[in-house]
């Protein structure tokens, strides 16, 4: 296979150099954007040709300066066998954010298993393990599932008293990866309980799994949720009418419940409430 230009401006620089002038209307937007330094700097000029314009190289050592700093792993696109996104990134652009989210993640979770022998201290409750996750790896659960987005939550209640077999940290937001696992084949066994904070975002990461999973998901509502919302924060709110608006729209009865809450009290809840 021929290789090709990593992107748009190196396929413009690759005809550059190779003595040809480009004509200025194959630059788009971007592109310009992207080679303004290069016609700052006079590493490349825009010139008269019959009724047009072209680009052309005027100072080829200012020119390699950009390349080398730019494009260190060369102007073409090269794959590695077994090269992750964020590595490829740093490779070809020195930045690992250019090529996009990681191709895989660390998924952490407590399952009911014995503890390693390696463990030290005092560990209550589900074993804490991780595995990798990716289009090639992944794990499988049956049972009663947690997913939790803070890590005092999810380290600190008492997830066995309510039944739960296994309990995933997802750290905030879940990946689109993760959801995607969670309603895939090797999880069909599983049914999930969300816990996360009883605000706009809180509810809107519940809607996303809703959205993948359906009624194989629920929102944890603890039965003295009323007497919590006297610890509710106004600033978790500011600024979310847009949001609440497309909440309420999705008629899910857990969900305007706590949104009912939310404006009773006018706040929101942290879901570090239900360890007090």
């Amino acid at each position: 296979m021929t290789p090709q230009p990593l992107n748009s401006l190196a396929g413009i620089i690759l005809s550059l150099q190779s003595g040809d002038s480009v004509p200025y209307s194959r630059l788009s937007a971007s592109v310009r954007k992207q080679a303004q330094s290069l016609f700052d700097t006079g590493a490349l000029v825009v010139e008269r040709k019959g009724g047009g314009r072209v680009v052309v190289v005027k100072n080829s050592i200012a020119l390699n300066g950009f390349i080398a700093a730019m494009y260190p792993g060369g102007l073409f696109a090269t794959d590695i066998e077994g090269e992750g996104n964020r590595t490829r990134g740093v490779r070809l652009h020195g930045d690992s954010k250019k090529t996009g989210i990681m191709d895989m993640e660390i998924v952490v979770f407590r399952a009911a298993f014995p503890a390693p022998p390696f463990l030290t201290g005092r560990h209550d409750g589900l074993t804490l393990s991780s595995f990798i996750l990716s289009k090639k790896a992944g794990a499988s659960f049956n049972g009663l599932v947690a997913t939790v987005e803070n890590h005092e939550q999810f380290a600190k209640f008492d997830w066995e008293a309510k039944g739960f077999n296994a309990v995933i940290l997802t750290s905030g937001r879940a990946s689109n990866r993760l959801i995607e696992w969670l309603a895939s084949d090797s999880m069909k066994g599983a049914q999930y309980t969300h816990f996360g904070d009883y605000d706009p975002v809180g509810l809107d990461e519940f809607a996303r799994m809703y959205a993948k999973l359906g009624e194989r998901v629920r929102l944890f509502v603890p039965h003295n949720i009323e007497a919590l919302f006297a610890h509710s924060k106004l600033k978790l709110v500011t600024d979310s009418g847009k949001m609440l608006f497309r909440l309420s729209a999705l008629r899910h009865p857990d969900i305007d419940r706590v949104i009912r809450l939310m404006q009773e009290h006018g706040g929101g809840l942290e879901q570090e409430s239900l360890l007090l």
